[in-house]
């Protein structure tokens, strides 16, 4: 269900005891991560300073654009709230209007939003790069020179591709989470890389889940040496014409310089799609979902 509000809460607002509660609610569903209030707001109506600092943490995330500390009804943040708090009716609403009332789709995992995926890609996949130990760091690294390193974008391209932005096993049953990794190499990796990832737990925690396919990324450069045939034993046996579709995503989101934007706009947004596409035109997940 979509919280709404009477009228603005927050720096300035008019800030109902009833308004405020529910925004001190969406805020607290949030995770500290995902910028979520630090710690836990309390249930009290009242916008005092923790509150007025909790929203303006929300709206400083990436994607958001100006942090101004109050929310309006209906607006940007409010609906940004809901988002991320699980308000969003739209989704289910938009699969019932375009693809049917089906119970199995219903039941499928719904794609995450393409800028909760871009975050915890930049958050997961960067660090993870970033600790292995030389050369493979600065191989793996997203400021390697185009072409070479392992971007961001690239790990956009594939995610999509193999399974539409969902932490969901494949298929063929071996094969688990955003970048369908055959978890019968989780001890290799945790043995080869000193990680601790936990076959129970990939499905679950999509933090582990970007981590597990971007060191499973790292042990294909190791073995293979460079980008593409990294890429291509990462594809399978095959499977290796899909590389080009990962890589026209990847270049096309590049040009965007999706790094330095604060506010996705509406332009913006149809060019993203046109990239995921790329990657994966898909009719029973088109790119609307990333979206909606």
């Amino acid at each position: 269900m979509t919280i709404t509000i009477r009228a603005t809460v927050g720096k300035g607002g008019v800030n109902h005891p009833d308004d405020v509660r529910k925004i001190q609610e969406l805020l607290n569903a949030i995770p500290e991560n995902s910028g979520g209030p630090r710690p836990r707001l309390a249930m009290d109506g009242l916008c005092g300073r923790m509150m007025l600092d909790s929203i303006l943490r929300f709206q400083s995330r990436p994607f958001f654009g100006a942090a101004y500390g109050w929310i309006e009804p209906g607006g940007r943040t409010l609906q940004k709230l809901n988002e991320f708090a699980g308000g969003r009716v739209s989704r289910p609403t938009w699969i019932e209007r375009n693809l049917g009332t089906a119970s199995a789709l219903r039941e499928q995992k719904l794609p995450l939003l393409f800028s909760h995926m871009w975050e915890l890609i930049q958050r997961k996949h960067i660090h993870n790069a970033a600790s292995f130990p030389p050369p493979l760091n600065t191989e793996l690294s997203h400021l390697a020179q185009p072409g070479r390193g392992f971007p961001p974008e690239l790990l956009i391209g594939i995610f999509w591709e193999e399974t539409n932005f969902r932490n969901v096993p494949g298929q063929v049953s071996k094969f688990w989470g955003f970048g369908q990794v055959d978890k019968g190499r989780i001890g290799e990796l945790n043995v080869t890389f000193g990680k601790n990832f936990l076959e129970a737990a990939l499905l679950t925690d999509n933090e582990m889940s970007v981590e597990f396919a971007s060191t499973f990324l790292a042990s294909w450069l190791k073995t293979r040496g460079n980008r593409e045939a990294a890429l291509k034993g990462y594809a399978g046996v095959g499977h290796e014409g899909i590389v080009a579709h990962w890589k026209r995503c990847e270049a096309m989101l590049l040009s965007f310089e999706l790094g330095r934007i604060l506010v996705l706009t509406d332009t913006l947004v149809e060019a993203i799609k046109r990239a995921l596409a790329a990657a994966r035109p898909s009719e029973v997940f088109p790119p609307v979902f990333a979206f909606a």
